[in-house]
């Protein structure tokens, strides 16, 4: 979560040249980085975030008890906007309106990413993060439709908790560019160890009473008979929201997920460069 590693003379935190007043659209990972890294250089720095807490994904992300460390960093997060001095506004819609009042002289557009209406929320799905943040129960048994690290991590959270999951990949194979090395071994172990059933090659098509239709590579159908169905995958930036704010500013930045749905260390490292450009 680090840019700097590795890189520390490029990534190097300084003084800025001029102190400027900086808003911050959006209290998650990237929105609460950009601000840490900007006050920790000088700079006056406003946080608007319209939920009730900071975070953003990065709370549903923290939930399963194998995440442990993911929970750590947001804490550490939320620390550092108290210690940094800045000015953290929640329950705060960001409006045009309100950003040009505050008439900052950078803007940083922070508002992430969320999963777009389809068929499958459409007849009945419910997302991995409104499970993780238990806005939304699950039965006990479940399909999960995408086998991404969410799908993955989702998967293993809902069995260990004793429910029989289905993991559906539409492609052959699980993905395996969003992990590497051991932490990829270790988290297919534990699929494997819950006993969790993949099907890969395999397209949900339609949530139906008591299951979910899915379409195989050879046009078969089948009925994958579960309780509750889980969308972990199709999440997209918002880039219409940025769109909104291009006016708003002298200068105006787009960081983290609404720019592309990624990971910690893309959000991270989006942050960091804006944040020393400044």
């Amino acid at each position: 979560v680090n840019p700097a590693c590795g890189r520390e003379e490029e990534y190097r935190i300084l003084p800025a040249g001029r102190k400027r007043t900086v808003s911050v659209v959006g209290g998650g990972l990237a929105g609460m980085e950009a601000a840490r890294v900007a006050a920790l250089r000088g700079h006056q720095v406003t946080v608007l975030e319209k939920g009730d807490a900071l975070g953003g994904l990065l709370r549903a992300a923290s939930v399963p008890d194998f995440k442990v460390e993911v929970g750590q960093l947001l804490a550490w997060l939320v620390r550092q906007m108290e210690r940094g001095g800045i000015d953290v506004r929640l329950k705060t819609e960001a409006t045009q309106d309100l950003v040009i009042k505050l008439n900052p002289e950078v803007l940083i557009v922070a508002v992430g990413s969320e999963y777009g209406a389809n068929r499958l929320t459409a007849s009945g799905a419910v997302t991995a993060v409104q499970v993780l943040e238990g806005e939304r129960k699950v039965g006990k048994s479940a399909a999960v439709v995408g086998g991404g690290l969410v799908g993955c991590e989702t998967a293993l959270y809902l069995a260990e908790q004793g429910k029989r999951i289905t993991l559906v990949e539409a492609l052959d194979e699980l993905p395996e560019a969003w992990v590497n090395g051991g932490l990829e071994a270790g988290l297919m172990l534990r699929i494997e160890k819950a006993n969790i059933t993949v099907r890969t090659g395999w397209h949900a098509e339609e949530v139906r009473d008591g299951g979910v239709v899915c379409l195989d590579k050879h046009w078969r159908n089948h009925l994958i008979e579960t309780e509750t169905v889980v969308l972990a995958a199709g999440l997209t930036a918002r880039t219409e929201l940025v769109e909104s704010f291009q006016n708003c500013a002298t200068e105006v930045y787009a960081i983290g997920d609404c720019v592309e749905a990624r990971r910690i260390h893309e959000a991270s490292q989006d942050a960091w460069r804006v944040a020393l450009r400044i």
